[in-house]
């Protein structure tokens, strides 16, 4: 399990506002600049499994995940705390989680915040396993970046 640690947003993220423009009209380089910041963040692993996203040209390999569902959570869009790097894989991960319904009002609960739990040494992240994602940390140190 590892603790991401959220870099500053990309530029281009800066351009692009809800209800102007939408995430078709983000272009490949900007997606590629997106992409950069992520592996800064995950190491190129998904955020969910942590299956390598990094392919032989080392690319990544995978979408760029919209955590909170844009159809369900338009506004969050181009919300750098939002986006992830993401697998593929249509039985788990990204893919999956966007064909289930839930309570996009409470989906941050989903990613845990370090200094809401006790990390004594019984209670550490293993080195391997599902992703800590602490946005609270993030954006406290970084400053929101929000679009």
């Amino acid at each position: 399990m590892h603790q991401l640690t959220r870099p500053s947003a990309p530029g281009c993220l800066r351009r692009y506002r809800y209800g102007r423009n939408t995430w078709c009209d983000v272009s490949p380089d900007e997606k590629t600049e997106i992409w950069r910041s992520l592996d800064l963040m995950q190491d190129y692993r998904c955020a969910y499994c942590e299956a390598s996203l990094k392919t032989k040209s080392g690319q990544p390999e995978g979408h760029i995940e919209h955590f909170r569902q844009r159809k369900h959570h338009p506004q969050g869009t181009f919300d750098w705390q939002n986006l992830f790097g993401s697998c593929n894989r249509q039985e788990s991960c990204g893919k999956h989680k966007d064909r289930q319904c839930y309570d996009h009002g409470r989906a941050v609960s989903f990613l845990v915040s370090a200094r809401e739990r006790e990390l004594d040494d019984t209670s550490r992240p293993a080195p391997v396993g599902p992703l800590v994602v602490d946005l609270v940390l993030s954006s406290h140190v970084l400053g929101s970046v929000s679009g």
